[in-house]
């Protein structure tokens, strides 16, 4: 079965972490690291359930509507994301609800496609090289491609960022989060951001910068990986996410703004897929512009 985070998962120690890591955060934010703002020249990828687009299963058009809605934000509020939504409260300390909820891009494919294993069957294999069970994944799920608005500045705590580590260390050296990273076992503030299960402490940063109104989003790496093969060796892939923050239950238009919208589909007889394409058109719609050639995964 697929796991999710729930309300359910936070314990005592979970809860002073997130609250721990908070805290520090807010009083830091000034200080994290923020290297290259996002520009127009940036495109992000987002997805999200093809059974929104209704019954047929290849439309020659898509409600422009329908499409906006992949750009909503609606976690504020909500206790499921790992670096966003609501902190509950523990002893001592209030529940802290943010206007502010994040919404989940990725920077390029391989981070597209780590996502989706994060969110897939856990007991299903990460391989995706000759493996015809991956293929419902891909089409399972809408892709929208997004161009950014404006400048945006964002955290950079992504994979080439130089200053992730230093100011994971300043974070680290309160001793609230060092007492609360120790009750949990964890080696280090990265380990714990990182978890498989346990979100805690990448709520309480999340929050932290969300706090500061100057921050548009941050930059992070994926918390998954998959298989895969790059000239004669089996790897395993991951990439960077981009996380936006927006008022809550609001569409992100003053972020990003919908390019194109991508179907996938499998070619019948095999392990192969096809993408079809879709753009902006006339009358309040996103209208099929052509379908790619077959490709494996």
């Amino acid at each position: 079965m697929q796991w999710c985070w729930t309300e359910a998962c936070w314990t005592d120690a979970r809860l002073r972490l997130a609250h721990a890591v908070y805290e520090k955060t807010r009083k830091e934010s000034a200080y994290a690291p923020m290297f290259s703002p996002l520009g127009s020249g940036n495109l992000l990828l987002r997805s999200f359930e093809r059974k929104f687009l209704g019954a047929n299963p290849q439309p020659v058009t898509i409600p422009i509507q329908v499409v906006l809605e992949s750009i909503r934000v609606r976690d504020a509020r909500q206790d499921r994301s790992r670096f966003s939504g609501l902190l509950p409260p523990v002893q001592g300390k209030p529940a802290h609800f943010p206007l502010r909820g994040g919404l989940y891009c990725s920077e390029d494919i391989h981070a597209a496609m780590a996502e989706m294993f994060q969110y897939a069957d856990a007991n299903l294999s990460r391989a995706l090289i000759g493996n015809p069970a991956r293929l419902g994944l891909f089409t399972q799920r809408c892709f929208v491609s997004l161009r950014v608005v404006g400048e945006l500045d964002v955290v950079s705590l992504n994979s080439e960022s130089s200053g992730m580590l230093p100011f994971l260390a300043r974070l680290q050296s309160d001793p609230a989060v060092t007492q609360a990273l120790a009750a949990l076992h964890y080696k280090d503030l990265f380990a714990a951001l990182y978890a498989e299960r346990d979100y805690s402490a990448g709520r309480g940063l999340g929050l932290g910068l969300e706090s500061n109104p100057e921050i548009d989003g941050v930059q992070i790496v994926s918390a998954r990986d998959y298989e895969t093969d790059a000239g004669m060796q089996r790897v395993m892939r991951t990439g960077d996410n981009v996380m936006l923050f927006g008022l809550d239950q609001a569409l992100a238009l003053d972020k990003v703004r919908v390019e194109s919208l991508h179907l996938v589909d499998a070619v019948p007889g095999g392990s192969q897929l096809r993408v079809s394409h879709y753009g902006p058109g006339a009358g309040g719609v996103f209208r099929k512009t052509g379908t790619a050639a077959r490709f494996t995964p």
